[in-house]
């Protein structure tokens, strides 16, 4: 089912080329403090 009070937020941690230097795992946390 649907929700009209849903929200997504899209956190990008890595580019084309990989994910050097960058944790994938602080973009979540990020996310989820951000609420």
């Amino acid at each position: 089912g649907g929700s009209s009070t849903s929200r997504l937020e899209i956190y990008k941690t890595c580019l084309e080329e990989g994910c050097f230097g960058v944790d994938p795992l602080k973009g979540i946390v990020d996310g989820v403090k951000d609420g």
